[in-house]
Protein backbone atom coordinates (compact mmCIF):
# COMPACT_ATOMS: atom_id res chain seq x y z
CA UNK A 1 0.00 0.00 0.00
CA UNK A 2 2.71 2.35 0.76
CA UNK A 3 4.14 1.51 -2.42
CA UNK A 4 1.31 2.65 -4.38
CA UNK A 5 1.32 6.03 -2.25
CA UNK A 6 4.73 6.50 -3.15
CA UNK A 7 4.27 5.77 -6.86
CA UNK A 8 1.39 8.06 -7.16
CA UNK A 9 3.14 11.05 -5.18
CA UNK A 10 5.94 10.73 -7.99
CA UNK A 11 3.52 10.60 -10.92
CA UNK A 12 1.79 13.53 -9.60
CA UNK A 13 5.04 15.18 -9.71
CA UNK A 14 6.83 14.39 -12.74
CA UNK A 15 2.80 15.44 -14.33
CA UNK A 16 2.82 18.74 -12.68
CA UNK A 17 6.54 19.36 -13.65
CA UNK A 18 5.69 18.62 -17.12
CA UNK A 19 2.41 20.91 -17.08
CA UNK A 20 4.11 23.69 -15.63
CA UNK A 21 6.81 23.52 -17.89
CA UNK A 22 4.51 23.47 -20.95
CA UNK A 23 2.15 26.55 -19.37
CA UNK A 24 5.22 28.74 -19.36
CA UNK A 25 5.36 31.57 -22.19
CA UNK A 26 8.05 33.76 -22.98
CA UNK A 27 7.02 37.15 -21.94
CA UNK A 28 6.88 38.99 -25.22
CA UNK A 29 6.24 43.31 -25.79
CA UNK A 30 3.72 44.14 -28.16
CA UNK A 31 6.21 45.65 -31.07
CA UNK A 32 8.36 41.71 -30.65
CA UNK A 33 4.73 40.24 -30.91
CA UNK A 34 3.56 42.44 -34.27
CA UNK A 35 7.72 41.90 -35.46
CA UNK A 36 8.14 45.56 -35.55
CA UNK A 37 10.60 48.57 -34.41
CA UNK A 38 8.82 50.84 -31.87
CA UNK A 39 8.96 54.00 -32.04
CA UNK A 40 11.85 55.59 -29.40
CA UNK A 41 13.40 58.54 -28.59
CA UNK A 42 17.08 57.76 -26.86
CA UNK A 43 19.83 60.17 -26.00
CA UNK A 44 23.68 60.75 -27.76
CA UNK A 45 26.14 60.70 -25.65
CA UNK A 46 26.31 65.18 -26.23
CA UNK A 47 22.87 64.63 -25.40
CA UNK A 48 21.07 64.99 -28.52
CA UNK A 49 17.80 63.55 -29.24
CA UNK A 50 18.23 60.19 -31.43
CA UNK A 51 14.83 58.57 -32.71
CA UNK A 52 13.83 56.23 -35.15
CA UNK A 53 14.31 58.72 -38.18
CA UNK A 54 17.54 58.80 -37.40
CA UNK A 55 18.13 54.94 -38.81
CA UNK A 56 18.98 54.35 -41.59
CA UNK A 57 16.82 52.58 -44.45
CA UNK A 58 19.07 51.22 -46.02
CA UNK A 59 21.18 49.29 -43.27
CA UNK A 60 20.10 46.83 -40.69
CA UNK A 61 19.84 47.93 -37.44
CA UNK A 62 21.26 45.56 -34.16
CA UNK A 63 19.96 46.93 -30.49
CA UNK A 64 22.38 46.19 -27.64
CA UNK A 65 21.26 47.33 -24.21
CA UNK A 66 24.30 46.90 -21.99
CA UNK A 67 25.52 47.78 -18.94
CA UNK A 68 29.78 48.74 -18.17
CA UNK A 69 30.08 46.24 -15.47
CA UNK A 70 28.31 43.59 -17.09
CA UNK A 71 30.97 40.85 -18.07
CA UNK A 72 29.14 39.76 -20.83
CA UNK A 73 28.44 42.95 -22.13
CA UNK A 74 32.02 43.46 -21.96
CA UNK A 75 32.65 39.96 -24.24
CA UNK A 76 29.58 41.16 -26.55
CA UNK A 77 31.67 44.81 -27.15
CA UNK A 78 34.91 42.68 -27.60
CA UNK A 79 33.08 40.32 -30.24
CA UNK A 80 31.63 43.23 -32.29
CA UNK A 81 34.73 45.15 -32.01
CA UNK A 82 36.89 42.01 -33.47
CA UNK A 83 33.93 41.34 -36.30
CA UNK A 84 33.25 45.14 -37.01
CA UNK A 85 34.90 44.81 -40.78
CA UNK A 86 32.27 42.28 -41.23
CA UNK A 87 29.35 43.76 -40.85
CA UNK A 88 29.79 47.59 -42.59
CA UNK A 89 26.37 47.29 -44.02
CA UNK A 90 24.96 47.12 -40.67
CA UNK A 91 24.44 49.89 -37.99
CA UNK A 92 24.98 48.79 -34.12
CA UNK A 93 23.22 51.34 -31.73
CA UNK A 94 24.55 50.34 -28.09
CA UNK A 95 21.57 51.71 -25.59
CA UNK A 96 22.27 52.01 -21.75
CA UNK A 97 20.33 53.69 -18.92
CA UNK A 98 24.07 54.33 -17.37
CA UNK A 99 25.01 57.96 -17.33
CA UNK A 100 26.90 59.29 -20.65
CA UNK A 101 30.73 58.50 -18.76
CA UNK A 102 30.19 54.71 -18.39
CA UNK A 103 28.89 54.57 -21.66
CA UNK A 104 31.68 56.44 -23.26
CA UNK A 105 34.42 54.46 -20.92
CA UNK A 106 32.69 51.39 -22.65
CA UNK A 107 33.28 53.04 -26.42
CA UNK A 108 36.59 53.63 -25.96
CA UNK A 109 38.04 50.47 -24.25
CA UNK A 110 36.55 48.43 -27.12
CA UNK A 111 37.30 50.97 -29.88
CA UNK A 112 34.06 51.61 -30.79
CA UNK A 113 33.52 55.39 -30.27
CA UNK A 114 34.60 56.34 -33.66
CA UNK A 115 32.98 54.08 -36.06
CA UNK A 116 30.40 55.90 -38.52
CA UNK A 117 28.20 52.13 -37.73
CA UNK A 118 28.47 52.71 -34.26
CA UNK A 119 26.20 54.42 -31.86
CA UNK A 120 25.89 54.52 -27.89
CA UNK A 121 22.49 56.13 -26.67
CA UNK A 122 21.03 56.52 -23.32
CA UNK A 123 18.23 55.42 -22.40
CA UNK A 124 16.70 58.23 -19.70
CA UNK A 125 13.02 57.44 -20.34
CA UNK A 126 13.43 53.18 -19.87
CA UNK A 127 11.94 53.43 -23.03
CA UNK A 128 14.40 49.79 -24.34
CA UNK A 129 12.76 48.44 -20.86
CA UNK A 130 9.44 48.86 -21.71
CA UNK A 131 8.93 47.46 -24.85
CA UNK A 132 11.60 44.89 -25.26
CA UNK A 133 11.06 43.48 -21.41
CA UNK A 134 14.70 42.33 -21.60
CA UNK A 135 15.68 39.97 -18.43
CA UNK A 136 19.27 39.88 -19.05
CA UNK A 137 22.37 42.43 -20.39
CA UNK A 138 23.32 42.38 -23.12
CA UNK A 139 19.66 42.21 -24.59
CA UNK A 140 20.00 41.75 -28.28
CA UNK A 141 17.81 43.33 -31.37
CA UNK A 142 18.49 42.49 -34.84
CA UNK A 143 15.86 44.74 -37.53
CA UNK A 144 15.63 43.93 -41.36
CA UNK A 145 16.36 47.73 -42.98
CA UNK A 146 12.81 47.45 -43.26
CA UNK A 147 13.18 47.55 -39.51
CA UNK A 148 11.30 44.04 -39.30
CA UNK A 149 12.60 41.58 -36.25
CA UNK A 150 14.55 39.38 -37.39
CA UNK A 151 16.00 37.98 -34.14
CA UNK A 152 15.59 38.87 -29.86
CA UNK A 153 18.42 37.19 -27.92
CA UNK A 154 19.45 37.87 -24.26
CA UNK A 155 23.78 37.10 -23.60
CA UNK A 156 26.66 36.66 -25.71
CA UNK A 157 25.53 36.36 -29.36
CA UNK A 158 28.92 34.67 -31.02
CA UNK A 159 30.07 35.90 -34.57
CA UNK A 160 28.66 32.85 -36.23
CA UNK A 161 25.48 33.67 -34.94
CA UNK A 162 25.71 37.18 -36.14
CA UNK A 163 26.85 36.48 -39.47
CA UNK A 164 23.94 34.17 -39.73
CA UNK A 165 21.81 36.97 -39.14
CA UNK A 166 23.73 39.95 -40.73
CA UNK A 167 24.72 38.99 -43.88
Amino acid sequence: MKSICHISLIIVFIVSLNTSAFSQKSVLSVYDSLGTMPPFVYYTLAGEQFTTHNLSAKRKTVFIYFKNDCPYCQKQGTIIADHIPEFTSTDFIFITRQDSTLAQEFATSHHLQNLTNVKFVMDKDKAYYSYCKAQYTPSIHIYSKHKKLIKFAEGVMKPEELRNYLN
